[in-house]
């Protein structure tokens, strides 16, 4: 196959496995970033009212951040009640997270928001791609567009949930900065520009004192966020609007304990015996919840609306007995009934941990959070809406389900990882010619360029998003296709869309 023919390919690999995603670009037409960055659907009048959410955040960001900051995370979702759900709980050194911060606050930059909402996902182990136990760099590997690690917490206890691991100490990061140049596993010796930013964000970041203060990694997470997202920004400008980055996972867990004595709210319906019934069997197959056996009745893989912790805080998949009414852990170790008070009991004594079908239906079905996630999310999301409309229906409750119609059921933006690492290698190959490959840079490879500036993020503002998404596409290709059924050609064939270089050179 020639380039372009290996480049549509490759595309095809990409759709059978994200579709949603790529209908999404395609129906974006000309629209900027700008533009994704304040779209939002017409408001809906949602089940349930959203003012406990709003004033939870309050509460969490007073304690985490200030009383200041508090205030302001409550009045940007009193204006405007949505958040970014793409990332992962930790400091947000992935690009894909990154850059997703920066693109989800474009609009509020220019009319100054109050603040950037997040909440991130924190019920996944320490061993997902999005958490890199330390900084990641924009070059890693030969041949790759896989971020670079630079390790810096334990490895230790990589199977405990993220909002559940424990707080690090400064250790490692202080062993680190004794170091006069830092290397890579997967590149080396890090550059004079890269070991500078590195080591800034080493001392500034994961040594702060407010960080290492905090008594759980994810209100560490919180705090470093906060100082990082800060750092993204050229001195030269006005302080932007504070990012205010939070558990989803602890957040929703505490928004579904006061649910569960609520008799007519969402998650209340979703327990009910027929409605559990149904829910397995229409939620069966949807990413982010569950496989069923080919028995129809255990689990293969997934757990059944809650997951199971054990002593040692490691996960333990639960699946739910014939009728619906206990979850059960293949090992006999959590048996657990399916009614309010011991629900309430265990995710109160973190025995159980919400999973994503039961936190976005508290979230955004059932109280209208617009969330704004990534390339899975708005296929899984969608499917998950309309999985709950039928499994009420279905049991006769057709009032509340209709009441989900016009549920939001998200809108991507974290899929767009445009802005670019400039490498310039000369290779014999090429006849010495520079290489540039489409590396996505990192808040390392942003710090060490002095921060974004005004003119980059006008021209990101002005980037369409289907040419800021063209440029992705070798990221999501090495990303979510196996190395075994990757084409060979796929780097420069996908790699024809160059992306927006902050140095002002593209």
């Amino acid at each position: 196959m020639d380039k372009k023919q290996t480049a549509s390919a490759c595309l095809e690999q990409i759709r059978r496995r994200i579709p949603e995603a790529l209908a999404f670009v395609e129906a974006m037409g000309d629209m900027t970033l700008e533009e994704l960055s304040a779209c939002s659907p017409p408001a809906a009048s949602p089940p349930q009212d959203g003012e406990d959410v709003i004033a939870l955040a309050r509460s969490l960001a007073s304690g985490l951040l200030s009383p200041a900051l508090g205030q302001k995370i409550a009045l940007a979702l009193e204006r405007d009640f949505r958040a970014l759900t793409a990332n992962h709980l930790g400091p947000d050194f992935h690009p894909e997270f990154s850059q997703g911060d920066i693109i989800f606050a474009l609009r509020g930059l220019k009319e100054n928001i109050p603040a950037v909402p997040v909440l991130a996902w924190g019920c996944m182990p320490g061993n997902s791609f999005g958490h890199p136990r330390g900084i990641l760099l924009g070059r890693g590997r030969a041949q790759s567009v896989r971020p670079g690690r630079l390790p810096v917490l334990p490895d230790k206890h990589r199977w405990v949930p993220l909002s559940l691991r424990e707080a690090f100490t400064p250790d490692q990061p202080r062993r680190l900065l004794e170091k006069a140049v830092l290397s890579s596993p997967d590149c080396g010796r890090l550059t004079p520009a890269e070991n500078a930013a590195a080591r800034r964000l080493l001392a500034e970041v994961f040594c702060h004192p407010r960080v290492l203060e905090q008594k759980s990694y994810g209100d560490q997470a919180t705090v470093m966020n906060s100082l990082l997202w800060e750092r993204l920004f050229a001195p030269s400008l006005p302080p932007p609007p504070p990012l205010i980055s939070l558990d989803m996972t602890l957040f929703s867990l505490e928004i579904i304990r006061r649910d569960l004595f609520r008799p007519h709210s969402l998650i209340r319906c979703l327990l009910e015996p027929e409605v559990s019934v149904n829910l397995l069997h229409e939620l069966n197959e949807v990413m982010g919840c569950w496989n069923l056996d080919r028995q129809g009745r255990g689990l293969s893989s997934g757990s059944f609306l809650f997951w199971g912790i054990d002593r040692r805080k490691n996960f333990r998949p639960l699946s739910p007995d014939a009728a619906c009414r206990r979850l059960l852990s293949a090992d006999g170790s959590i048996r657990l009934d399916l009614e309010p008070g011991a629900l309430e009991a265990a995710l109160a004594q973190r025995r159980i941990l919400p999973g994503l079908l039961i936190s976005f239906s508290a979230l955004a079905l059932a109280r209208g959070l617009l969330c704004r996630g990534g390339v899975y999310q708005i296929g899984y999301l969608e499917n998950m809406r309309r999985g709950v409309m039928r499994a009420l229906s279905r049991s006769g409750e057709k009032a509340l389900a209709e009441k989900l119609e016009h549920a939001p059921a998200g809108a991507m933006i974290g899929g767009f990882i445009p802005l670019r690492l400039r490498e310039e290698t000369p290779l014999p190959e090429r006849g010495g010619e520079p290489e540039e490959p489409c590396r996505v840079a990192s808040p390392v490879d942003i710090l060490a360029g002095g921060g974004l500036g005004a003119d980059t993020l006008e021209r990101l503002a002005a980037m369409p998003g289907k040419a800021a998404f063209a440029a992705t596409l070798p990221f999501h290709y090495e990303e979510i296709v196996p190395s075994s059924e990757r084409l060979p050609g796929w780097l420069p064939a996908l790699a024809d869309n160059p992306g927006l270089f902050p140095d002002g050179r593209d």
